[in-house]
Formats: C-alpha cells, structure tokens, sequence
C-alpha cells in the first residue's frame, strides 16, 4: 500500500500552490494512516487496481 508518507509530500505541495482540489492515486491502495491523513488534509483518494482503472476513476471525479 502508498504510505501516509506520500500524502504527506503531497500537502506540501499542495501547500505551496493553494489547487482547489487535489487528488492523490495509489495503485494498489492507500495504507490506513494515509487515508485518515488525507481525509484531515481534504485530499481525495482514487484507488485503482492500475493505472487504466485510475485514468477512469480521475476523470469521473474531475467531472463532479
């Protein structure tokens, strides 16, 4: 699983720019510690199988 350590990095970049939204994928999953981060950090999670499931899961969650 991604660690909380990439959300991490994440929000900081995230940080430094100020997006309106901000996405981080993980293939295959996020690890536990990382989801409860992001949740806190209001950065969404796509968790995908690979990396064509996680194309389609981003572009359904940019059109919301």
């Amino acid at each position: 699983p991604v660690s909380e350590q990439s959300v991490i990095a994440l929000f900081a970049k995230i940080f430094d720019v100020s997006p309106q939204r901000a996405f981080l994928i993980a293939i295959p999953r996020v690890s536990d510690n990382g989801k409860k981060m992001a949740e806190l950090y209001n950065i969404r999670l796509i968790e995908a199988r690979d990396q064509k499931e996680a194309v389609k899961s981003l572009a359904m969650m940019i059109k919301k």
